[in-house]
């Protein structure tokens, strides 16, 4: 861990990435980068939420994010869309989030939780989204900060979420 001149604790890759690009400031106040998460790992909100640097199918980043013990992100609410806007704003890459209508077409399914997004409280698609453009089937975040239904061969970078550990001692 390195120190900002802010005293904030920020992860190597993290402090690299913000000398060379401007971090907002929400970001700065909002991230909390204490023993509630394992290293590596961004705490907000009781969540954990890891910031991929390398890209998979889908499939690959449901099952990466499985080992490291979280999933796919699933984005609950506006307060964790922006923050996690914030995050990829400054990676400039489209991520997967945990989401797909492989089972129904039309019928977009938060995997883990099992929450159908028609009717949830929170969504965010894209203009014209989703379109379904041959089997576009897999959710994804625009670095835009907009949703839209991919083909999931596609290689993209991922965001993993797990609960934030408040009992236990290991980082």
């Amino acid at each position: 861990m390195i120190r900002s001149k802010q005293n904030f604790q920020l992860p190597e890759w993290l402090f690299d990435l913000s000398q060379s690009v401007t971090l907002s400031f929400y970001a700065y106040i909002h991230l909390n980068f204490s023993g509630q998460c394992k290293h590596g790992w961004i705490n907000h909100d009781e969540e954990c939420y890891f910031f991929s640097r390398d890209a998979l199918l889908w499939t690959g980043a449901m099952e990466m994010c499985r080992i490291h013990g979280g999933y796919l992100v699933e984005v609950d609410n506006e307060m964790e869309e922006k923050f996690i806007e914030n995050i990829i704003n400054v990676f400039r890459y489209d991520f997967w989030l945990g989401a797909s209508d492989t089972i129904v077409e039309g019928e977009w399914v938060w995997e883990t939780s099992g929450t159908v997004i028609s009717q949830s409280s929170y969504k965010k698609w894209g203009h014209n989204q989703p379109d379904n453009h041959g089997p576009e089937n897999c959710l994804a975040l625009h670095h835009g900060g907009t949703w839209t239904d991919e083909l999931c061969s596609l290689m993209k970078h991922y965001i993993c979420e797990s609960k934030a550990r408040y009992n236990e001692t290991e980082g």
